[in-house]
Formats: structure tokens, sequence, C-alpha cells
């Protein structure tokens, strides 16, 4: 030990290792001094490091728990989700074969092309799909309906040419329909003429609906329609 190796209990002051008393204030020695106090310092370590062993090992079993525990939920969960992939995946083929084998059937997203004619005109026409998009539908008015009153249209039902046109193709009918010299009666987003056998001719650029009617009994009887049909807002 060295030379100051106790601890007065009374003063608290160093002694010599060989001393029976206290040199500082004559109280005799305990042998309970400074190797005493290490003693106790160092039991109070090894208790501390036994105390982290057993929390570090049960924080690693909580861990192995909650890995054990996620690698449980992982299988069903992953077997949940690719099940519903493959749920949309074959909800998504099937709207896309449906219109590819369903050409009357308006595009996705888009109108057809009856659901594109007024209100007035829509429910007056009887039509029928066509057998294919480039058709659109093929609509008459019976001669006995309120639209035809008056004989604008000499006492015979009125067939109606309806579809849903691509930019491009609008863009093509409408070049030839100007170039024939119609009564153009609107040419702006919606374009509406008079043809010179009196047929009306509809486009609007907005939705891409095309109308073409038969002809009328004159060109007043085909403006006559226009109005009552809402076609001419």
């Amino acid at each position: 030990m060295s030379a100051l190796a106790q601890i007065c209990d009374y003063c608290r002051r160093g002694n010599p290792d060989t001393a029976s008393s206290c040199a500082h204030c004559g109280a005799p020695l305990s042998d309970k001094g400074f190797g005493h106090s290490l003693t106790v310092a160092g039991e109070a370590v090894a208790g501390a490091a036994v105390v982290a062993g057993r929390v570090e090992k049960a924080a690693a079993k909580t861990g192995g728990v909650v890995a054990d525990t996620v690698k449980a939920l992982e299988g069903p969960f992953q077997q949940w989700r690719a099940a519903i992939v493959g749920i949309v995946a074959i909800a998504v083929v099937a709207v896309v074969i449906l219109h590819l084998w369903s050409p009357g059937l308006p595009p996705i997203g888009g109108i057809g092309p009856v659901e594109a004619l007024p209100d007035g005109l829509r429910s007056a026409a009887v039509c029928r799909h066509g057998g294919s998009a480039a058709e659109g539908d093929q609509c008459v008015i019976p001669s006995t309906d309120s639209l035809l009153a008056g004989g604008i249209g000499s006492g015979r039902d009125l067939p109606v040419a309806v579809r849903v046109d691509s930019a491009n193709r609008l863009s093509e009918d409408l070049r030839q329909w100007r170039s024939a010299g119609p009564a153009v009666v609107a040419d702006g987003a919606v374009f509406l003429a008079i043809s010179p056998a009196w047929e009306v001719w509809y486009a609007d650029a907005r939705s891409g609906s095309r109308i073409e009617t038969g002809s009328f009994a004159s060109s007043s009887g085909a403006r006559t329609f226009l109005r009552r049909s809402g076609l001419l807002r």
C-alpha cells in the first residue's frame, strides 16, 4: 500500500499505513480506510457491469422476438399485396380487352356519340350502334316527332349520323364541308351549316362530336330544325 493508505474516519485526513492513530486529530484509525473505499468502489463497478450485461442480453432477446414477429407477419403481408396487385392487373386487362372487342363503345374516359347530342335531339332519336367506331351511331327521327312538325322533313323519317372523331379527322371533315359551299350558321368552336342539299352539318371541336342529317324540305326547314333540336343556341 502507499505511504498514505489510511483515511481517518473522523477528520478524513490521510495517515501513514503504519500509524495506529490519526496524526491530525488523535482518533484511532479504522481498518476501513482508503483501501476499503477502493474495494467498495470496485464492487460497485463490478455490480454495474453485471447489471449492464443482463440488460444487454435482455435487449438482444427482445430484439430477436421482434425480428421473429416481423418475419412471421411479412409472409402473409406479401401474399396479400401480391394478390391485390394481381386483381388490379386483371381488371385493367379486362377493361382493355372489352374496349378492343367492342368498337361501338366510347373511348375510355370519353363520351359516346349519342351522349354528345343535345337533350331534345337525343330523346327524339332512335339509334343503333354502327359496326365500328368510324361509323358511329346511325339514328332516325320519326316523321311524327314534334321536331319535324310542320312538314319540314317532307313527311319522311329523318336519318341522323352521329359519331365522335379525333381532332385530325374532324378537321378533315370541316375542310370538306367548307369546300362544298354550305350556308354557314356558326363557325367557331362549334361549326354549324346547311348544305346545298339542305342537310344539317354540325361539328364540335371541343368534344369531337360530329352530326350529319338527311335532307330537309327547304333551307328554312333545316334552320327550324336547328332551333328545335338545340343544335343552334
